[in-house]
């Protein structure tokens, strides 16, 4: 097989997902707008809610380490979404096979069923350019590879036509193969610094409420820096910030299954609700055993409600093939809204956006 031929193979399996189709998590209110998401912990950058006809970035394309996981993956990408469950995105994939590292260009959106779109070869260290604009005949997605000095392109995709877009993304993804819970390991190389935002003409005020935190299953998080001129790159999780993330993580894959359940109106089964309740546990366990900051150990203790206020919750919690309970979707939110509070409060105190 060629080297040549191996993104090809690759991306034919690969599916890179959008961060605001995600079904709702458990620190922010539970309800039904999210359509096929995977899960929100896949997922690292900012994105921001509002009216969207223009967002664009350049990044150069990360360098995968030959020490890297085999079979490892990654995705850096711009998108806009809409609560319509509309969604179009266009970046670069980093793949390797181990020793053999390769880079493509791509684009997709819902009609393809979120498997990327090959439009061009890319090598690492390349500077790319990449825009996306709506037009009357969908959206014109840019890109110029300014290293190599190539001819900008540009390809129109027949999109979204007449919608109005109010989700903008800048993202580094850790892709799902098959299953949308079945994230790739995520492969060893430096995070790329997204230069240059733009969104609808002009440099967007990104903040820290729009910020998301990239977890993966191989042990890599990283965490968005603050955006200053335009820019912003992702760092990896140190000292009490990361211990935190790594604690909730086991929570956010046991969850993920729960929050697919909830949306598509079904009741989860033993096995998942076994598994959250165990993780919570675990969670419990360790937030009063580990060491913390002083100045922050209020803020755990807020976790440790939270915490124990779900273990109450999924004590007793219905299961399939018996219907959604109506009071405990109730209490779930009821949950939600007195909860979400200390989740923003640790994480804040960590440094952390809230999601």
């Amino acid at each position: 097989m060629s080297r040549r031929s191996i993104p090809l193979v690759m991306l034919a399996t690969l599916t890179v997902l959008t961060v605001v189709a995600l079904v709702v998590s458990l620190s922010q209110s539970a309800s039904h707008q999210n359509p096929f998401g995977a899960p929100l912990y896949g997922f690292g950058g900012y994105r921001i809610h509002q009216p969207t006809t223009e967002i664009g970035a350049q990044w150069r394309v990360p360098a995968i380490d030959p020490s890297s996981p085999p079979r490892s993956a990654a995705s850096t990408w711009i998108a806009v979404a809409n609560s319509q469950r509309q969604f179009i995105q266009v970046g670069t994939l980093e793949i390797t096979y181990g020793a053999i590292a390769e880079y493509a260009v791509f684009w997709s959106d819902v009609k393809v069923g979120f498997h990327p779109q090959f439009i061009g070869i890319a090598h690492s260290g390349n500077l790319i350019k990449f825009k996306m604009v709506q037009t009357s005949r969908g959206w014109r997605l840019d890109f110029n590879n300014v290293t190599i000095h190539a001819y900008p392109r540009t390809i129109v995709v027949p999109y979204g036509q007449g919608s109005t877009f109010d989700s903008a993304q800048w993202i580094q993804e850790d892709p799902t193969v098959g299953n949308v819970s079945d994230h790739v390991p995520y492969p060893t190389m430096v995070a790329p610094t997204f230069r240059h935002v733009t969104l609808n003409g002009a440099t967007p005020r990104l903040r820290e409420k729009d910020g998301l935190v990239l977890a993966t299953a191989n042990g890599v998080i990283l965490v968005p820096t603050s955006v200053h001129h335009g820019q912003f790159t992702l760092t990896g999780a140190t000292g009490p910030a990361r211990q935190y993330l790594t604690d909730f993580f086991a929570y956010d894959v046991a969850l993920y299954p729960f929050q697919l359940d909830t949306f598509h109106s079904r009741s989860p089964s033993k096995a998942v609700l076994r598994r959250i309740r165990t993780t919570l546990s675990t969670i419990g366990t360790e937030l009063r055993t580990q060491t913390w900051p002083a100045t922050e150990m209020s803020a755990v203790k807020g976790d440790e409600r939270y915490v124990s206020d779900y273990q109450k919750l999924f004590a007793h919690y219905s299961v399939a093939p018996a219907p959604l309970n109506a009071a405990e979707l109730t209490a779930l939110r009821s949950d939600n809204r007195r909860d979400k509070r200390y989740v923003i409060r640790i994480r804040h105190a960590l440094g952390l956006p809230p999601a």
